[in-house]
């Protein structure tokens, strides 16, 4: 800035007079950030209002996919487990232990899969992993919804569950004997992630 006027050739005193008063205006006019000693001045910190509402988004964003990300490894890590002990393939141990959480999910209140999941995470995204089950009355699965029916309630509704899940495991190319080993290895996990408190949990709602 020369004589009052900008590199870029605009008379500074009588456009930046408006805005405000000698150097300052003629300084924001010009392009140049005002400071004060060491530190930036009032009107420099208003040069960008919403760095810090951009900073707190950013970060916000962050911690969300750290969630995700944490709530995936933990489910792949029970996948892993599965296909390792039982040598089935992955979409085998995902069908197989969601059908068994979609069970459970069935039989419990939402304050109580609730409850589990916030204990042990990332086992919801298993559930959208079942065999569609078939609709009616047919085959072993609708046997067992009649049979539960007449019996009503306790032993009627796990007799119904085991048929669903039965019909879930031969979809998948499983046999209902796979039912007990991955019931197994999904307990102990869980009372491995979240404790004896989500172990029982989940137990009082798997028909075994």
């Amino acid at each position: 800035m020369r004589g009052g006027r900008c590199d870029t050739g605009h008379d500074a005193d009588s456009e930046s007079r408006p805005v405000g008063r000698g150097g300052r205006a003629t300084a924001a006019r010009c392009g140049i950030i005002a400071r004060s000693g060491d530190a930036f001045s009032p009107a420099a910190e208003k040069e960008h209002p919403m760095r810090k509402y951009s900073l707190k988004s950013i970060a916000a964003t962050a911690l969300v996919s750290l969630f995700l990300m944490s709530s995936l490894a933990n489910a792949a890590g029970l996948v892993d487990m599965v296909t390792g002990q039982l040598g089935v393939s992955p979409s085998q141990a995902e069908g197989g232990l969601g059908a068994l959480l979609r069970t459970a999910k069935g039989s419990m209140g939402d304050d109580q899969y609730g409850s589990l999941l916030s204990m042990v995470p990332g086992l919801d995204g298993l559930v959208d992993q079942a065999p569609a089950l078939g609709g009616g009355s047919s085959g072993l699965g609708g046997l067992a919804s009649s049979a539960g029916q007449l019996l009503g309630g306790g032993s009627g509704d796990s007799l119904a569950g085991m048929g669903q899940l039965t019909q879930a495991f031969d979809s998948l190319g499983l046999s209902s004997d796979m039912v007990g080993s991955f019931s197994k290895l999904l307990l102990d996990y869980v009372q491995n992630e979240g404790g004896s408190q989500a172990f029982e949990l989940l137990k009082g709602a798997l028909p075994i």
